[in-house]
């Protein structure tokens, strides 16, 4: 967990500062963790590397789960697995197969299962919105959804709830 947030805290500080109301842009490159684990095996010489790499997605790029690549110098063969985590619309860092929604919202993969009520689109972490009903549920919308409802408001049907002591 503390590589996680080592990674995380470099991710921060490395951020370029968002003007209020914009989304920060992802890295133009994969970002490698600098955890590499090397072993070599005495019987053949081989050299065998592990990397971990966190990526950010966009919405049209593809992503492999890990990529293997060998080489030979010589006699000793060495090959490379390259682990791909990728960081997820609501900052989540994760394997790639479990992206399995597309925010309606922002249009970034994300892995948490969160839909509007109203709608049932989905949503990621940082879009989603939680509206008060005029009779007191908290229901989840879309941002697009919760300007519709607050100018739809009935402040009388709050009112009149709040008389009956529906609601507090």
């Amino acid at each position: 967990m503390t590589f996680i947030r080592r990674f995380m805290d470099f991710l921060n500080a490395n951020a370029s500062p968002a003007t209020p109301g914009q989304t920060p842009p992802p890295p133009a490159q994969p970002v490698v963790a600098p955890e590499t684990t090397t072993t070599t095996q005495p019987d053949n010489g081989h050299i065998r590397r592990k990397t971990i790499m966190f990526k950010h997605v966009g919405s049209d790029d593809m992503v492999d789960d890990s990529e293997e690549r060998w080489s030979q110098n010589g006699t000793v063969f060495e090959g490379e697995t390259v682990k791909t985590k990728v960081i997820s619309a609501s900052g989540q860092i994760t394997d790639a197969d479990k992206l399995n929604i597309r925010c309606h919202a922002c249009g970034k993969d994300d892995n948490s299962p969160i839909r509007s009520e109203k709608s049932h689109v989905p949503l990621c972490i940082n879009c989603q919105r939680t509206f008060e009903m005029p009779d007191g549920r908290n229901i989840t919308v879309t941002p697009q959804e919760e300007i519709q409802l607050k100018r739809e408001f009935n402040t009388w049907a709050r009112y009149d709830a709040r008389r009956k002591g529906l609601i507090q």
